[in-house]
Formats: structure tokens, sequence, C-alpha cells
């Protein structure tokens, strides 16, 4: 049974505040404040979409297809990205608050935050090998078994990744957050 396909369409709060969301395939959708917190977005399809301004936190991702989507200013808590289809997957993210995610073992070498919250989020065994991740707060993260070669994370404050434990060659810090890099050490610097 094929899914209901949305093309070019633009939802706002008013569109999915009755019945919520339908399962479907979006093509080049805009979304903009919408709160779609809880929602169960099982086997939907997002290509080319935009959300603007929407809270999608707790929401359930099992099957989701996202590819080439972006958020912006979005609340997004809580979210298990690591259940998506993991085929094409490619976010951006803008000042956006993606607390306590999980981007666990997932290939994030075509996405972007810029600007984000990420505290407590986890992206161990994660590639983020050329990855831009500037100006987020990253308090918290975990980072572990993770691939940051040529990821960018410039601006970006409250991480601690032990270089032993992930790759970091190339990768670029900026001071005087990259002096996480020698929490394990138990380092002072003045």
């Amino acid at each position: 049974m094929a899914l209901p396909y949305f093309s070019d369409r633009a939802f706002t709060q008013k569109d999915v505040a009755a019945d919520g969301l339908p399962t479907g395939d979006y093509e080049q959708c805009t979304f903009e404040q919408c709160d779609l917190s809880g929602h169960d977005f099982s086997g939907s399809r997002f290509s080319a979409c935009e959300f603007i301004g929407c809270n999608l936190s707790n929401s359930s991702w099992p099957g989701l297809s996202v590819q080439d989507c972006s958020f912006s200013a979005c609340k997004l808590l809580g979210i298990h990205w690591d259940h998506c289809n993991p085929i094409g997957f490619s976010v951006r993210f803008l000042r956006s608050n993606l607390s306590d995610n999980s981007f666990l073992r997932m290939d994030l070498r075509r996405s972007s935050f810029i600007g984000c919250t990420l505290t407590g989020t986890e992206f161990a065994e994660a590639v983020l090998m050329g990855s831009v991740l500037k100006e987020c707060d990253l308090s918290d993260a975990s980072f572990e078994g993770t691939n940051l070669e040529g990821a960018d994370l410039r601006g970006s404050t409250g991480y601690r990744i032990d270089p032993d434990l992930n790759r970091v060659r190339d990768a670029r810090f900026s001071l005087p957050d990259a002096l996480g890099l020698l929490d394990k050490f138990g380092v002072r610097v003045e």
C-alpha cells in the first residue's frame, strides 16, 4: 500500500493540531511553528523538508527516513535519531535544542550543527568526519569511539573528548575549550 504523498506544501500548527501528521512521504515541504511533540513518525519519509520553530520533542522515529532536511530554531528533546533509516540520512540544525538526543553509531558526515544546544547528547561510535559542530553547547555530550577526523568544533563549549578513545586527526577546536581534550590527564593550564 502506497503512502500518501505530499510535495511543496507548507504545514502550520492549525494543519496538524486536530489529527497530527499522517504517515506519509513528504518532499520539499515546510513545517512552521508545529507542535508535534510525542508524535509517532514511524514509517514516514522526509526529503528536502524544512522545519522552522517546531517542537518535535520526545517523538518516535523508528524507520523514519530523513534525507537532506533542515531544522531551524526547533525544540528536539529526547530524540533517538539512531532509530531512523540510515540510508541517505542527512540533516542540518541551526540554533536548535537537541538535548538528550542519541546519534549512537550514526553516519553524520553530511550533517551540521550550528549554534545548537546538545547537552547530554550521545555521539558514541558515530562518524562525524568533516561534520560541522560550530558554536554548540556540548556539555555532558558523550564521545567514545567517535570519528571526529576533520570535524569543525570551533566556538563550541563544554565538550570533554578523550583523544585516546576517539579519532580527532585534523579536527578543528578553539581555545579555551580545546583544553577539554586534556581533562583525562588532570592537567591544569593557567
